[in-house]
């Protein structure tokens, strides 16, 4: 975690197991561990404004709601041989 003037910037590492409904999907009981950065800007002592990211893709992979694109490529790879 940094801060310059009014604006705290953090790296985050965040985990968690998907034990209820997500979206509209059923829970899968899988965990996950994601990364993600966090930007807050301060006034008066309070978060005024924030922009974060977080590896949402990969969340979603980690919990089997989406395929691995990463070994997608892989295969595609493979079959050009």
């Amino acid at each position: 975690m940094i801060s310059h003037g009014d604006t705290v910037i953090a790296h985050v590492t965040m985990t968690g197991t998907n034990s209820g409904p997500m979206m509209g999907m059923p829970a899968t009981n899988k965990s996950y561990k994601i990364d993600g950065v966090d930007i807050i800007v301060m006034k008066d002592g309070k978060a005024a404004d924030r922009w974060g990211y977080f590896e949402d893709m990969k969340m979603m992979q980690q919990l089997g709601m989406m395929p691995d694109m990463s070994k997608m490529h892989d295969q595609a790879m493979d079959q050009k041989k």
